[in-house]
This record gives C-alpha cells, sequence and structure tokens, in this order.
C-alpha cells in the first residue's frame, strides 16, 4: 500500500486512531510522504539513519507491522500452505 498517497494516507488516518496518534505525536500526519519513508525504513535496518525521533522510531514500527489491507496475513497463509505443500504435508494438517 502507498501511503505517500495524499488519499490513502487520509484514509488510514480516519480509520485508525492509534495510527492517527502515532502520526501527530510524530509530526506527520499531513506528510504522508514521510510517513512512506517511515514505513519501508523498520524491515531494512531498524530505522536507522532514516528515524529522526522516539515519536517517528513509533510510527515505524506500528507501520511495519499493521496490516491495513489484511495483503500481509493472506500472503503469511499463502506461504505457509506452499511450504506444507512442498513437503507433502496435507493443508487440512495446518
Amino acid at each position: 500500500m502507498n501511503i505517500s498517497d495524499e488519499k490513502v494516507w487520509k484514509r488510514l488516518l480516519e480509520e485508525n486512531s492509534k495510527l492517527k496518534d502515532l502520526a501527530i505525536k510524530a509530526g506527520v500526519e499531513n506528510n504522508p510522504q514521510r510517513a512512506q519513508e517511515l514505513n519501508g525504513c523498520f524491515a531494512s535496518n531498524c530505522g536507522d539513519g532514516v528515524v529522526q525521533s522516539e515519536a517517528e522510531r513509533e510510527l515505524a514500527m506500528y507501520l511495519f507491522c499493521a496490516d491495513f489491507d489484511g495483503e500481509g496475513m493472506k500472503s503469511a497463509i499463502e506461504g505457509r500452505i506452499a511450504a506444507a505443500r512442498a513437503v507433502g504435508i496435507s493443508i487440512n494438517d495446518l
């Protein structure tokens, strides 16, 4: 999900009060481009060199863990099914 898109970012903030609180604390509620930078930084190096405050670190961690559109869970389930099939385990046994 591209949260640098202003419409997407505003919708996410409206739908998720925790995200909105963290974004306000970090000062990025009106800066979807910065939010996108924080969104991607935690996975690669825990935000080092990108995160500039503790509030931004909290937001980056939340964005890293959040699954706003359900795709992360779907992907994890599909991966587990594929791995099970590859080693001969029935998905009914998962």
